[in-house]
């Protein structure tokens, strides 16, 4: 069937021309997830390959730089070499993005092109590019973990000078933070006993966190040991009261979630300005004793 062009303008057509072409590689891939025997056609176009302009906006590096690290010729580094499609524009792998993403982190160091491109070289001849990316990966969590540390004192430091109500209402919230983000790392067959601290967050009364404040500040001032009878009794108590909220958790299991929740870069001044100086290690001892009772 012929299609009427009359009206349709040199633009408009090339238009419609490249709609269809990623049109027909779509329809490709879609077919070749159908097909078992192999590819009907291979698309001219890797889904895992990304332009300049998406490379750009995905890892935050200027195109700039982004081709002065892809260019051999002069004013350029040639720290990798992305391959050119039939299309005749340049495409990015996965890998590309990677090591792209790690001049990246460099460059916000201070570090120019050239001083990343001796960095990469020494790299590729110990390590290798996957190693690169995990390092940097780890230093960003560093940075976050005490980022989200000096967020959390600063906005305990507000409500503790608003007044109890306000400093009670955000001590909660971080303390469900973190018992999520200890959940979100565990595998399913943990699920339960964060659920039951989830749970035991929400049900606890107003006198239970009274008796929970008194006990600690009495504790800290009277200089007792984390190894105490009278805390580790009131730690059993509580393992018991949580454990029973959740078919399938035990104190043991409570005890242990415990411990990965306190690990959480917020507890530390969560619980400083909430029960006073020195709580945070106080506590941390006295569950680190209860856990080695029940180990």
């Amino acid at each position: 069937m012929k299609y009427p062009t009359e009206g349709i303008s040199p633009r408009q057509a090339a238009a419609s021309a490249c709609r269809a072409e990623e049109w027909f590689v779509l329809a490709v891939q879609q077919l070749n997830s159908f097909c078992r025997d192999g590819e009907v056609r291979e698309p001219e176009m890797s889904k895992a390959e990304w332009k300049i302009s998406q490379v750009e906006k995905l890892i935050g590096l200027s195109r700039r730089d982004i081709q002065r690290a892809c260019y051999k010729g002069r004013g350029g580094v040639a720290i990798l070499q992305p391959k050119d499609s039939s299309w005749g524009r340049r495409n990015y792998s996965l890998e590309d993005v990677a090591t792209l993403f790690v001049v990246k982190c460099h460059k916000e160091r201070g570090l120019s092109l050239v001083e990343i491109k001796r960095v990469f070289e020494r790299s590729e001849a110990s390590e290798g590019g996957c190693a690169m990316l995990e390092d940097q990966v780890s230093l960003m969590l560093d940075r976050r973990d005490e980022l989200e540390r000096q967020i959390a004192c600063g906005r305990l430091l507000v409500a503790a000078m608003k007044g109890r109500t306000p400093l009670r209402k955000l001590v909660r919230s971080y303390v469900m933070k973190a018992v999520v983000d200890a959940a979100s790392v565990q595998g399913q067959s943990g699920a339960n006993v964060y659920f039951a601290l989830l749970q035991r967050c929400v049900l606890i009364s107003t006198g239970e966190v009274d008796e929970l404040e008194k006990s600690i500040r009495k504790w800290l001032d009277k200089g007792e040991r984390p190894d105490a009878e009278c805390v580790q009794g009131f730690l059993r108590e509580g393992f018991e009261r949580t454990a029973r909220l959740v078919g399938e958790s035990t104190q043991a299991g409570v005890a242990r979630a415990l411990g990965e929740v306190l690990d959480s870069p917020s507890m530390e001044p969560t619980l400083e300005l909430w029960l006073g100086p020195g709580s945070y290690e106080f506590i941390d001892e006295a569950l680190n004793v209860a856990l080695a009772a029940k180990a």
